[in-house]
């Protein structure tokens, strides 16, 4: 006879109380940063009952570009698997968009968000965000796949397209994707990055939502100065494809043009995608332009039957 059948036959209780249980866990989190890595919990606790102690928000370091987990609060990020995923509803009935995470602002530093946590995550050439530890990036990465696991229990799909983008992070949420549905086809090359002239000729023709925006020759002129500038650094540094996170100026990138386009090569897919509900992944979404027209591009090649797609931050 076990320990905890032995406990409550005799007692009459079970070994673990919720008040028991309860004060184990928070010490354990509090004193020593450990458990969901730790197999001798998911042997001990339910996991519905882990679940609710595992991180739920991030601490921000903005001085020294820190990121580390906190569990006793939801400042900045929602990571808690009890309130996500979450669904953006203003795309309409034709696009389902799920986030992961929930972004939180705080008053106190209201220009910081979630996106601080996608450059931690993304960790590419260039940026400055890091995490503390390696457990404070375990314990993110542990919620997105308990709450992917939460999304696969209510969604359905076939498919998996991946949306490319620089720092891996769409990979590593397409890589989690199929280990916890193995059943699904990822597929990262439907889908191509267009080169900064591309870019930069779309965004700057007659009609555009630029030419709208900087509607007098100075205006132009000097928008398309600064635009220059920061393609001139793509052409360098990203040998010659376009980069959103170049682009400072938040209001500017609103108007840019497009910068996915089909591969050449796509048609192989017809097959994948045709009739069948497909899940685009892309890491973050911000004015909602970009997923919009990907979704149009999909559409006018193939005939998919739906499209869901999951991010790790919505626009909202």
């Amino acid at each position: 006879m076990k320990l905890e059948e032995f406990h409550k036959k005799v007692t009459g209780e079970p070994l673990f109380t919720e008040e028991v249980t309860d004060r184990i866990i928070k010490k354990s989190i509090k004193e020593y940063n450990v458990l969901y890595e730790n197999s001798s919990y998911k042997k001990m606790f339910p996991p519905l009952k882990l679940i609710n102690y595992l991180p739920e928000g991030i601490d921000v370091d903005e001085f020294n570009h820190i990121i580390s987990y906190n569990p006793e609060h939801e400042d900045y990020v929602s990571t808690s698997v009890e309130n996500n995923p979450t669904q953006d509803k203003s795309f309409g009935e034709d696009i389902q968009v799920w986030s992961v995470f929930k972004r939180n602002k705080i008053d106190k530093y209201d220009y910081l968000d979630g996106n601080v946590l996608v450059y931690a995550l993304k960790n590419d050439r260039g940026n400055k965000w890091k995490f503390k530890t390696k457990k404070d990036r375990q314990n993110i990465m542990n919620q997105i796949t308990l709450i992917i696991d939460k999304f696969n229990a209510t969604h359905q799909y076939g498919p998996t397209v991946v949306v490319p983008s620089g720092g891996g992070l769409n990979q590593i949420m397409a890589n989690i994707v199929k280990e916890r549905n193995p059943k699904t086809k990822i597929i990262n090359d439907v889908l191509a990055k267009m080169s900064a002239e591309e870019v930069y000729n779309n965004t700057t023709k007659p009609g555009t939502l630029f030419r709208k925006k900087y509607n007098t020759p100075e205006m132009f002129n000097n928008a398309t100065t600064e635009l220059k500038k920061w393609f001139y650094r793509m052409d360098q540094e990203r040998n010659g494809l376009f980069t959103y996170h170049f682009i400072p100026d938040k209001e500017m990138r609103k108007v840019i043009g497009q910068s996915l386009k089909i591969s050449e090569d796509s048609g192989k897919y017809s097959e994948d995608i045709n009739g069948k509900d497909i899940l685009i992944i892309d890491d973050t979404i911000s004015q909602g332009n970009s997923i919009k027209y990907t979704c149009d591009l999909i559409r006018d090649t193939f005939t998919p039957n739906s499209i869901t797609v999951l991010t790790l931050f919505s626009r909202l």
